[in-house]
């Protein structure tokens, strides 16, 4: 996305994702972090029920055109949630820490992003040798 944004003029940074996907919850209850498969999300409503929550809960502006000629909010209407154990209220989330974050160190000092929901615990610490290469 970052390369995508760049070669249209639009200002994006890595940061911008750790900043936004903060405030996000995470909705959607698919594989490997949670329980169902792509195609019960499908069944559930798919993105257009993602869209219109996000929408709802103010994390996205719905008078925004797209490339269809009418706006998310259009493009939307009549989405039912089909399976809100696929697809989560955002009132009630499947998980409250962000999706994704941003990482920052001396192994990824232009940062790094980590799927955070399908981490398993022993990877948020490490604590071992490291080898360092010359190039």
């Amino acid at each position: 996305l970052l390369a995508i944004a760049g070669r249209v003029g639009v200002p994006l940074v890595l940061k911008d994702f750790d900043v936004i996907g903060r405030n996000v919850p995470t909705i959607v209850n698919l594989m490997p972090a949670g329980e169902y498969l792509m195609e019960e999300f499908f069944y559930a409503g798919g993105l257009p029920v993602v869209i219109k929550a996000l929408i709802d809960a103010g994390h996205l502006d719905g008078n925004e055109m797209t490339v269809s000629g009418s706006s998310l909010s259009q493009n939307i209407a009549g989405t039912e949630n089909f399976d809100p154990k696929v697809i989560r209220p955002i009132t009630e989330p499947l998980n409250e820490a962000p999706h994704i974050a941003v990482l920052h160190g001396n192994l990824a000092p232009n940062g790094a992003v980590i799927k955070v929901s399908a981490a398993t615990k022993g990877l948020m610490t490490h604590t071992g040798r490291a080898v360092v290469f010359e190039n």
